[in-house]
């Protein structure tokens, strides 16, 4: 189970804020652009360390410029030492500003829990997070083979992708009348229903993965905010979100942006995720979008190309 534990300095002086069983007697300390942090470590375990430099408002990591006690396999003892050189990850930065985090993995024996792959289902991976209604997150974008890739962009409804992202190219799009139109069952026989939430046939996720897989309803995005860890971070290099579980389990959601006309925007610093849910406006359905600062669902434009992570339940 991967255990949190933060650590605050100012220049020399250092204070532990928070701390747990595994990691304690935490302190650091500066000389020129190297920074030195001790700890103690309870049981053997991995040991991964972020850093914030706003106080703790966003978290980088885990850190790269690292060497010492860190990483895979490291054993139980006192005096433990990471050396960070700070300045090739950030350049300068104000150090009374700065917190560390420690995330470390508990060893059972020499066999480490699954943290990323629970199981596969139709050739897709899949985490149980430890979540109330059961459901498993897949550990990819559609379309992307690893975490951090952005995968496939889809306007709400469509299940194929295309170059241009418009009102004018969107499948619900009346030209005639010049307005979006409520969900069709059959755009092609011109049956327009009252439905809310978007059919199998209609569902990208369901299309390319199979029965089984679908987009994450709204309450689906909400229950992932409010039943897990959130900590703005890095995966080879990918900014996003990891998003861990009460169980220890985790998936990497990265900031793919969004697609509109021909161009993909925001990439690296937001992220605009589906719902299968439309939104009383009509022309927007729910979506779940995140920045570094800012987690929220709400109302998205259906014509633009959004990612979709997808569900298993």
């Amino acid at each position: 189970m991967k255990k949190h534990c933060l650590l605050l300095f100012f220049l020399f002086s250092v204070s532990v804020i928070f701390s747990q069983d595994i990691v304690t007697n935490i302190r650091a300390t500066f000389s020129d652009t190297i920074v030195y942090v001790f700890y103690d470590l309870g049981k053997p375990a991995d040991v991964e360390l972020y850093v914030s430099l706003d106080n703790g408002q966003i978290f980088e990591g885990p850190l790269n410029n690292v060497s010492g006690n860190i990483g895979k396999k490291q054993e139980q003892g006192n005096g433990k030492i990471i050396v960070w050189e700070a300045h090739k990850e950030f350049g300068d930065f104000e150090s009374d500003k700065v917190k560390f985090k420690f995330v470390t993995e508990e060893q059972v024996g020499t066999k480490l829990p699954a943290t990323e792959e629970t199981g596969t289902y139709n050739g897709h991976s899949y985490v149980d997070l430890g979540l109330p209604s059961g459901t498993l997150w897949a550990t990819c974008n559609l379309g992307a083979n690893r975490p951090e890739e952005y995968g496939d962009y889809y306007a709400w409804g469509e299940t194929v992708t295309k170059s241009y992202y418009s009102i004018n190219t969107y499948k619900y799009y009346d030209k005639h009348k010049g307005v979006v139109t409520k969900y069709n069952i059959s755009p092609a026989y011109g049956q327009v229903d009252n439905l809310m939430i978007l059919n199998a046939n209609d569902d990208a996720a369901t299309n390319k993965w199979g029965e089984g897989w679908s987009i994450p309803s709204r309450n689906d995005w909400n229950e992932l905010q409010n039943y897990c860890e959130w900590n703005w971070s890095r995966q080879n290099g990918i900014a996003g979100y990891s998003i861990c579980g009460k169980n220890g389990n985790c998936i990497f959601i990265p900031a793919s942006g969004y697609r509109g006309s021909n161009e993909t925007r925001l990439i690296g610093f937001e992220a605009r995720y589906w719902t299968k849910v439309l939104n009383s406006g009509l022309e927007r359905a729910w979506c779940t979008f995140y920045n570094s600062s800012e987690i929220k669902v709400g109302a998205c434009f259906r014509g633009y190309g959004c990612s979709i992570r997808p569900v298993l339940k």
